[in-house]
């Protein structure tokens, strides 16, 4: 399903992982309500036009991105065992 929310303001990128062709995931500091957030969102390109925006997402305050990144730390390090 294509997001309509339009109280999300474009921003910028800091990250994309492929997952298909025709999959990928966005990772993108943006503005929500006034607010700043980090989104991670999955995107689809449909044929003929550019990727858009799926309802398949999260969302972060991006107050809570020290959290974040300690929880992703230690995936990879348990990876590792």
């Amino acid at each position: 399903m294509v997001a309509r929310n339009t109280k999300v303001k474009p921003g910028r990128v800091v990250g994309v992982v492929q997952r298909s062709p025709r999959v990928e995931v966005r990772f993108q500091i943006c503005h929500f309500d006034g607010r700043l957030i980090f989104d991670v969102r999955k995107y689809l390109a449909l044929p003929g036009g550019a990727p858009t925006p799926t309802t398949k997402g999260v969302a972060f305050p991006v107050e809570e991105l020290p959290a974040l990144r300690d929880a992703v730390l230690a995936a990879i390090e348990e990876m590792g065992k």
